[in-house]
């Protein structure tokens, strides 16, 4: 459903509960709409969909762990991605703080350039 019906539903059955003294589960029960989907929506009053959400894939490497990646890939390319991953050496390099980071650390779809 739009978010914008979605929430003119959600205007129109507090509105209509309001103006008929019925207690809104009555107003549900008359439109058709489980109060649980009724209750999912209230709570996103205002926001658009996001289905599956943003995969935030940038801020998971850093770009030193990056461009090691895509070095290892440069010269491994033929052996595929799944098992350049699993053949990829852990090197230290400085990271966040002084601690040291394992470059090349990340989930096997991040080897691809």
């Amino acid at each position: 459903m739009p978010p914008d019906l979605r929430d003119d539903v959600v205007d129109f059955v507090t509105t209509f509960s309001v103006r008929t003294e019925q207690s809104v589960h009555w107003v549900l029960a008359c439109l058709d709409v489980a109060p649980t989907q009724y209750d999912r929506w209230t709570a996103r009053d205002g926001r658009g969909n996001t289905p599956n959400g943003p995969v935030p894939r940038e801020h998971w490497l850093h770009p030193a762990e990056r461009t090691a990646i895509l070095a290892y890939h440069a010269t491994h390319a033929p052996e595929g991605y799944r098992r350049m991953t699993y053949l990829m050496p852990r090197r230290r390099c400085p990271g966040p703080a002084g601690r040291g980071r394992d470059v090349g650390g990340g989930p096997p779809g991040l080897s691809l350039p």
